[in-house]
Order: structure tokens, then sequence, then C-alpha cells
């Protein structure tokens, strides 16, 4: 299911103070895009736990735990802690079951790739979000919102907090004539990396909803 991409949508975007409202938006995607690479090469520097469910019709169907950590050379490491899989039925039904749950990884895959177009990874994808965003005060944070972002009929909204690091991201969009609802919700360790605490896709006529969550960040160098 490439369940690891799309637990990866980390939209770390934070840089000081409100600085699209000041400068133009060019210089705050490019200064977006160097605090993420900042961030992300922070993050080899530590392990932690992952868990994923996925349910289908209100069944948890997997679930499954692990410790991922980066090797020296950068390659993302996973290790297996629990896995529980819910049991298929024997003889003909438990082959259907089978087939459609093999379609069914196949097609979240599928989605996995347009859902991380939303992560804006490059500095340009943020510049092309920043030029359509209204900011919007919300308590004593505020937050960015867009829509045509990476298709047309989409919305995408960040959530900012008064130091300007990002809390949390809603989207809204469609896929194959389904409506898919991406959300992330952001968290910081007391050393001040920014991580992706949980990540949840639901896509309602399928009734499928996945949940990504990741806690227990160590230090190991």
């Amino acid at each position: 299911m490439r369940i690891v991409n799309i637990g990866l949508l980390v939209l770390a975007l934070s840089a000081p103070g409100p600085v699209w409202a000041q400068q133009d938006t060019a210089t705050v995607a490019t200064r977006i895009s160097n605090a993420r690479q900042e961030n992300a090469q922070r993050t080899r520097d530590y392990s932690w736990t992952r868990r994923t469910e996925v349910k289908v019709k209100g069944e948890t169907k997997n679930l499954t735990t692990e410790i991922v950590r980066y090797t020296p050379d950068g390659e993302l490491q996973k290790t297996p802690i629990s896995e529980d899989k819910a049991k298929s039925p024997r003889g003909v039904r438990g082959k259907v079951a089978q087939k459609k749950a093999g379609e069914m990884k196949d097609w979240m895959a599928e989605l996995g790739e347009l859902l991380h177009a939303y992560s804006l990874p490059t500095a340009g994808s943020l510049l092309d979000f920043l030029d359509k965003a209204a900011t919007v005060p919300d308590g004593s944070g505020y937050r960015l919102v867009a829509a045509d972002v990476i298709q047309s009929g989409d919305r995408m909204t960040l959530w900012v907090d008064e130091d300007s690091g990002l809390t949390k991201t809603e989207v809204q969009t469609q896929y194959e004539g389904s409506d898919v609802q991406l959300t992330t919700d952001h968290a910081r360790t007391p050393d001040g990396l920014d991580y992706v605490a949980r990540t949840s896709i639901v896509v309602p006529d399928k009734d499928v909803e996945m949940t990504v969550e990741n806690f227990s960040y160590k230090l190991e160098r």
C-alpha cells in the first residue's frame, strides 16, 4: 500500500514571523524550502515509532507498529514490532476478498502519488501555493487557505501558530471520482524538530480510513 510514502507527507513549513506579509513570495518560498531541508536533515539523527491503521467500514483490516530510523547512508529503515491483519474467509469468498484487498492496495498506492503533491515538495510548488493563499486570522495564529492548488476544485488549508510554526493541514480533493480528505497534525520535539505526529486519509464513499501516527522520537546521534 506504500504506507510509508503516504505517511511521510511532511509539510514542515516553519519560518520566523508572518514573512509572506512582508516579503515577496519567491523569497518566502525559498526560505521555507531551505528550512524544510534543514529539518529533514536533522530528522536523520532520530529514531521513532510509527503506528499505521487501515479501516474499512469501521473495521480494522491492518494494524502495524514499527521503529523507524535512517541508516548512516541515508536509507530509511523500518523494523516491525507488531502486525495484526483481519482474517480472510476461506474458499471462494476468501479469494474474492483477497482480490478486492489487492485492488484497494493498488488504488491507495496511486492515491498516495496524488497526495504527495500536497506536501508542496519544491520551492516552485510552495510559491504557487503562497501566490494563491489568503491569510485569515485564527486565534493567536492564522490560516493560509487556497483553492485549485494541485487540481481544479481542491482546497488546502494550513494552520500556523503565533511563532509561524505549522500545526495542522487539511486537504479536500478528488481521485477517480471519489472525495478524499487528508489531515496532518504537526508537533515538535523539545529540541525543536518539526514532525508530522498524525496523518489521516479518509475516502468516504469507499468507507476507507488510514491513520499514521509518529511518536517517541529519540535522538540517536
